[in-house]
């Protein structure tokens, strides 16, 4: 009986603790798997910004973090690229990443996070084409502003040819497996 009347006692502390804690450590978890996934990389010789699983992680943050905690999480990681720390593409340190040819990207990652988090977040319950459009969505404004970036270093065509073009297929894949699990999430929590 004891023991019972002080799991809950503690049970009735922790509770309210993680649960105010609780969005601070999903922006925190954010950007560590985008930290994460940043290291897989596959570098294609005809562009300079490789093929990452960054956009991956963007899609699952927008989907599954919201307005405010998706774009707060890629904040947190690029503050952490700015500190030094080796967390671009590849383990890679670039304390001026804002002027070189994947600055578009990442800034597109920050815009394209916000966005898809409040189309998401309308709805408790996110059918897999809905998912899929919004994760689409997301893909649109990071490849439009890594287009900009590019095109201010290399130029429209070239930067169509290497910024934009390889990256559409791998892209494909990344919206279906992040609409997948965000969707298949999202039935689980609705029960």
């Amino acid at each position: 009986m004891d023991q019972v009347t002080e799991r809950s006692g503690i049970t009735s502390r922790v509770i309210p603790l993680v649960r105010a804690w609780s969005p601070y450590l999903q922006v925190v978890g954010g950007a560590l798997l985008l930290a994460s996934l940043a290291q897989f990389r596959v570098h294609l010789p005809f562009t300079p910004v490789p093929v990452t699983l960054q956009t991956f992680t963007i899609f699952l943050m927008g989907l599954m973090l919201g307005p405010k905690k998706a774009p707060a999480a890629v904040l947190l990681y690029l503050v952490g690229a700015s500190a030094g720390l080796p967390i671009l593409a590849g383990g890679s340190i670039n304390l001026f990443w804002f002027m070189g040819p994947g600055a578009g990207y990442l800034v597109g990652f920050v815009l394209a996070a916000a966005a898809m988090g409040y189309l998401s977040s309308r709805e408790l319950k996110t059918s897999f084409f809905k998912c899929c459009l919004i994760a689409a969505l997301g893909e649109l404004i990071i490849l439009s502003c890594g287009f900009a970036g590019m095109t201010r270093l290399f130029g429209a065509q070239q930067a169509l040819l290497a910024g934009v073009i390889p990256f559409l297929l791998p892209a494909l894949y990344k919206i279906i497996a992040a609409a997948s699990i965000a969707s298949g999430t999202s039935r689980l929590r609705s029960r």
